[in-house]
C-alpha cells in the first residue's frame, strides 16, 4: 500500500453478517492439513503439518497433485510444517526441524514434474524457539513488502528472545531499516502477548490475534506505524488462530471449533462485537485464507471449504 496515495476506505461492514459453504473439496491423501497459501493463477497450496509434504489444489477441477516436501520436518509435540505463504515465485514456509524452527524459502518451479516443483531451501530465519502444540506459525507478506511471522511460545519459552513475537523482515530475513521496533531488530510486536494470527485491511493497517483474546490494531499507514491498540477483548473461552480480512470484516478461526469469528470494521474500528458464525458440515479450523473475489477458503481435518461471506 503505497502511503503517499493511499486506496480509498472500504464502506463501513454491516453490523450482521453470514457465512456459507458453497463447496466442500476432499482432501485425498493429505494428511494435518494445518497452511494455506494462494497461487497467482488461483490455485491453493496446502501443507501438511505431520509430513511436510505440500500439495496444490485446483479449484475449478478439485484435483490435488504432490509439489514436493519440506526436508527435515519434526512434527513432534504438535509442531511441524506450519504457514505457508507464496511471493515472487517462491513459497515460505514456516517449520520446526529437529534442530530447530525456521522459516524456509523454496523456489517454486511450476513447469517440473509433480513432486519435484519444490527448488531448494534457503534461510529466511532460522535458530527460533520451540513451541509444543500449534502456537504461532503463521506467515505472509505485508503491503509494505515485507515478510511477517508469528513466533510460537509455550510455557518454557514465552518471554524469551522471539517467542510470541510478530516478526517483521525483508524476504531475504534482513532486518528492515525503517518502521521497526528498532534499527537490527526482527521483532515488530506482541512484546507483553503471544501473537497468534496477523492480516492487514484494505488501506494496509496492521490486525493481529493473541493468546489473551485480544484483537489489536497498529496502524502502519502512518510514518513510523502507531503503537497497539486493543479494540476488543474476548470474555470467553477463544483460541485465536488464522486472521485474515474480507468484505470490510476480519475473519479468525477458534481453535478446534468449526466456527469463524467476524469482526465487522468501519476504518479502524469495530461496528459491533465480533459474532461467531458456524459453518455447517466442516469439522475443526486450522486456517482461514481471503479469495480475490472476496470470498473465503477455509480448511478443515479433511476439506478445503470455499465460504461465501455476506
Amino acid at each position: 500500500v503505497n502511503k503517499r496515495n493511499p486506496p480509498p476506505p472500504p464502506p463501513p461492514a454491516p453490523a450482521e453478517g453470514t457465512a456459507t459453504v458453497e463447496r466442500s473439496y476432499p482432501l485425498d491423501g493429505i494428511t494435518a492439513p494445518w497452511g494455506l497459501a494462494e497461487l497467482p493463477d488461483g490455485d491453493l497450496l496446502i501443507g501438511s503439518r505431520d509430513t511436510g509434504t505440500i500439495h496444490r489444489l485446483t479449484p475449478t477441477t478439485g484435483e490435488t497433485s504432490v509439489v514436493g516436501t519440506v526436508p527435515g520436518v519434526d512434527a513432534t509435540d504438535g509442531t511441524g510444517l506450519l504457514g505457508l505463504t507464496v511471493e515472487d515465485g517462491f513459497v515460505h514456509a514456516y517449520y520446526a526441524s529437529t534442530e530447530s524452527v525456521r522459516i524456509g524459502r523454496f523456489a517454486y518451479q511450476g513447469d517440473r514434474a509433480p513432486a519435484q516443483r519444490l527448488g531448494g531451501f534457503s534461510g529466511v530465519v532460522t535458530g527460533l524457539p520451540r513451541a509444543t502444540g500449534d502456537g504461532g506459525g503463521r506467515v505472509g507478506f505485508g503491503p509494505d513488502g515485507h515478510f511477517y511471522a508469528s513466533v510460537g511460545a509455550d510455557a518454557a519459552t514465552a518471554g524469551t528472545g522471539e517467542a510470541g513475537k510478530l516478526l517483521r523482515t525483508t524476504d531475504s530475513g534482513a532486518a528492515p531499516q525503517e518502521g521497526n521496533v528498532e534499527p537490527g531488530s526482527l521483532v515488530f510486536a506482541g512484546e507483553d502477548a503471544q501473537v497468534q494470527g496477523f492480516t492487514w485491511d484494505q488501506v494496509g493497517r496492521t490486525w493481529l490475534v493473541d493468546d489473551d483474546g485480544r484483537l489489536d490494531l497498529i496502524d502502519t499507514t502512518v510514518e513510523g506505524s502507531s503503537a497497539p491498540e486493543t479494540l476488543h477483548t474476548w470474555d470467553q473461552e477463544v483460541d485465536p488462530g488464522s486472521l485474515t480480512y474480507a468484505g470490510s470484516a476480519l475473519w479468525m478461526t477458534d481453535g478446534a471449533e468449526r466456527r469463524l469469528w467476524r469482526a465487522p470494521l468501519d476504518g479502524p474500528r469495530l461496528v459491533s462485537e465480533p459474532v461467531a458464525l458456524e459453518l455447517e458440515g466442516a469439522g475443526p479450523l486450522s486456517a482461514v485464507l481471503a479469495a480475490g473475489d472476496g470470498t473465503l477458503w477455509a480448511l478443515d481435518e479433511t476439506s478445503l471449504l470455499a465460504v461465501d461471506i455476506g
